[in-house]
């Protein structure tokens, strides 16, 4: 191209500017997409609110999502009838191990129908004992489980939904858990929990 005329100069910058525009834009949707599908957890593009879920403790109590609020929560819905979720229950265990404390927990909700009787022992049985036996008592998870478990989500500690994950998953791997400290803002492990925290 003949770059004689100042019209062609100019068009023949803005061309270059263009391209280099969409270019950098692009790599930075790379960029930003290249921790998408870390055992294939799906990240959304922006945080989403999450209705207001309700579950019960071993004792029958109930407690809310929101009594999370400042805590990044791993939201996993499981039942005792599903091998996937008894499959990656131990995973989940060595994650809370590796991450949980003030700033961070693993939060296991059965869907069971029999309650708190059958999951408790069965979590005893797997050996898990660093998560609470949490129970869909009030059957708020229906609308979010919907095709079917293991669901996991990723809740930032504003309560809002980052990620999620439908089907068995190592949440133990090096990868997720870099993915979970970086999405989540989960700095390394420290003090105890706060009083009141389960």
């Amino acid at each position: 191209m003949n770059f004689s005329s100042p019209r062609r100069r100019l068009l023949a910058i803005g061309t270059l500017g263009a391209s280099t525009w969409l270019a950098m834009r692009t790599w930075r949707v790379w960029v930003d997409r290249s921790d998408q599908g870390a055992e294939g957890i799906e990240l959304h593009a922006e945080p989403r609110a999450l209705p207001e879920l309700r579950f019960v403790d071993a004792s029958g109590a109930e407690t809310r999502l929101a009594a999370f609020r400042g805590r990044a929560v791993v939201l996993n819905f499981w039942a005792t009838w599903c091998p996937p979720c008894r499959a990656e229950m131990p995973a989940l265990e060595r994650l809370q191990a590796a991450l949980g404390g003030s700033t961070f927990e693993v939060v296991a909700v059965s869907i069971d129908v029999e309650g708190i009787a059958v999951t408790a022992p069965y979590l005893r049985s797997l050996g898990i004992t660093r998560l609470a036996p949490w129970h869909d008592a009030l059957h708020d998870a229906g609308a979010l489980v919907g095709a079917g478990i293991p669901l996991t989500l990723l809740v930032d500690a504003r309560g809002r939904e980052v990620g999620r994950r439908r089907g068995q998953t190592r949440w133990d791997e090096a990868a997720v858990i870099e993915l979970i400290r970086r999405r989540l803002l989960v700095p390394s492990p420290g003090a105890e929990r706060p009083a009141g925290a389960t």
